[in-house]
C-alpha cells in the first residue's frame, strides 16, 4: 500500500531525520515491484527534507534552481512536477506550476498549484518587481493614460513606444516619415501612406487576376 506522505509536512527537522526515512523504506520494501508512480514516491521522500515552513526541499540535483532528478516512466526531469503528478494528479494542460511557498527547490505538492504562464510570471519575483514599479526605465510614469496592458500581465509606456517612433525617420522600405507620407493609426503607430498604397495595388491586381483565371 503506498505510503500517505501527507503527514511529513507536519514533522519537524528531527523527527524527519529519525524516523521518516525508515517508515519511506517500509512502506517500498521492494522496488523492482513498485509502479513508476509508487517508485517516484519513494524517491521524493527520501530526496527531500522538510524544513520549518513545510517545504520539501530537495538534497539531491538541482538545475537552474529547481529540483531535477530522473524518474522511471515519466518524461520530464523536474521533481516539482512529477511530485504534483503522483501525490495529486494529472497538470492541466496548457497550465504551468506556481510554488506557492516560493522555494523553487520545494517538491511539497501542497505548496504547488497549476497556474498560466502569464499568472505565474506575475506571481514571481520578477513579475512582482515589476509590477510594484511606478516609472518605466526612462522616468515615464505608469498611468492609466500611459500605460498599454497586455493579456499575460506585461505593461508597455506609450510615451516610449512614442519617442522610438520619433526616432525612426523612415519605413522599411526607406520612404521618409514626412507630414504627406505619414499616417496615424487609432492606437498612436505610424503607417507609411506610400507603402499601404502600393500593397493596396498589388492587392487589386492579385485580385483582378484570380477573376481573369476563373471567367469562362
Amino acid at each position: 500500500m503506498p505510503y500517505d506522505a501527507t503527514p511529513l509536512s507536519t514533522l519537524t527537522l528531527s523527527e524527519l531525520a529519525a524516523t521518516s526515512k525508515a517508515e519511506v523504506r517500509a512502506a517500498f520494501p521492494s522496488i523492482r515491484t513498485l509502479s513508476d508512480a509508487d517508485l517516484a514516491r519513494r524517491h521524493l521522500l527520501l530526496g527531500s527534507a522538510i524544513d520549518e515552513n513545510g517545504c520539501w526541499v530537495w538534497q539531491r540535483h538541482i538545475n537552474a534552481g529547481y529540483a531535477f532528478s530522473h524518474f522511471r516512466g515519466f518524461t520530464t526531469r523536474l521533481a516539482h512536477r512529477v511530485s504534483y503528478e503522483v501525490f495529486v494528479g494529472p497538470i492541466p494542460d496548457g497550465l504551468q506550476l506556481d510554488h506557492l511557498c516560493r522555494n523553487p527547490r520545494c517538491v511539497n505538492p501542497q505548496h504547488l498549484e497549476p497556474v498560466t504562464q502569464g499568472e505565474n510570471v506575475k506571481r514571481g519575483r520578477a513579475g512582482w518587481h515589476n509590477k510594484i514599479k511606478t516609472h518605466c526605465v526612462n522616468g515615464h510614469e505608469f498611468t492609466p493614460e500611459n500605460t498599454k496592458y497586455f493579456g499575460d500581465g506585461r505593461r508597455r509606456c506609450l510615451r516610449c513606444r512614442e519617442v522610438r517612433q520619433q526616432e525612426i525617420s523612415h519605413c522599411h522600405a526607406g520612404h521618409p516619415f514626412n507630414k504627406k507620407n505619414t499616417a496615424y493609426r487609432t492606437n498612436g503607430t505610424r503607417r507609411c501612406r506610400r507603402c499601404h498604397a502600393e500593397y493596396q495595388r498589388s492587392k487589386y491586381k492579385r485580385v483582378a487576376f484570380q477573376c481573369e483565371s476563373v471567367s469562362p
